[in-house]
């Protein structure tokens, strides 16, 4: 599973640095980045954590429904306009 363009983009979004979300989340710094450049995936406690945290839809965050990082934005920002 490649996280690395969603989180980190989402993550931009939000002004939060890699260290905030990491003690959120409960992790060091170190292990968020690598969820970020899709060098590991977080267990499904965590994934379901980011979802809160980052105020985004598990679908946005971990499946590959979107084709482009372009029309993951304009999806997200109709998901939270919605809102």
């Amino acid at each position: 599973m490649q996280l690395q363009p969603r989180i980190y983009l989402i993550k931009a979004r939000g002004e939060r640095t890699q260290t905030e979300i990491a003690k959120m989340v409960g992790v060091e710094q170190q292990t968020y980045s690598h969820w970020e450049r899709g060098r590991s995936t977080p267990s499904i406690a965590k994934m379901l954590l980011l979802e809160k945290i980052l105020n985004t839809p598990k679908e946005v965050l971990f499946f590959d429904i979107f084709n482009s990082p372009a029309e993951l934005n304009n999806n997200f920002k109709s998901k939270v306009s919605a809102s």
